[in-house]
């Protein structure tokens, strides 16, 4: 088992009674010196403090498992990054996405709005008209921002 699976399950563990769930986990650097990201959130989003909370408890586990020098950074996942988790969809619904997936074998880019989530398929909405995508097809999804004049 890697350092990620084994902290995925530490967090996972953490946050099992509680609304959030992990986005992602992120380890850079050496055994010398580890940089851990990790991007949580819920359905209906989450605050710096929660973030800070949740931050405290992961360090705790960190502390007493893994012996080594690292610096622990627990956030949202912001716009800027992917989304991973169906619940991260759900909650964009309505929003407009950049997303890619494979089709026929092929790589295919698509912008249009997530009208629908169902229980493995995104509903895209572009140019009035609707395209389901499977989630294991994603291969990046992105929520793209409107900026206004």
């Amino acid at each position: 088992m890697t350092l990620i699976d084994e902290l995925k399950i530490e967090i996972e563990k953490l946050i099992s009674e509680t609304d959030y769930f992990l986005v992602d986990l992120i380890i850079r650097g050496d055994k010398s010196y580890r940089v851990i990201e990790v991007y949580i959130d819920t359905e209906k989003g989450i605050t710096i403090d929660e973030c800070s909370k949740i931050g405290i408890e992961i360090q705790s586990v960190l502390n007493k498992n893994y012996p080594w020098q690292y610096r622990l950074e627990v956030s949202s996942p912001g716009l800027d990054k992917p989304l991973k988790d169906i619940r991260q969809y759900k909650r964009h619904i309505g929003k407009n996405i950049k997303i890619s997936f494979e089709e026929y074998k092929l790589e295919k880019i698509e912008i249009g709005e997530i009208k629908d989530v169902k229980e493995n398929n995104i509903i895209l909405e572009k140019n009035n008209s609707q395209l389901e995508i499977e989630l294991p097809k994603i291969k990046s999804a992105i929520i793209q921002t409107k900026i206004k004049k």
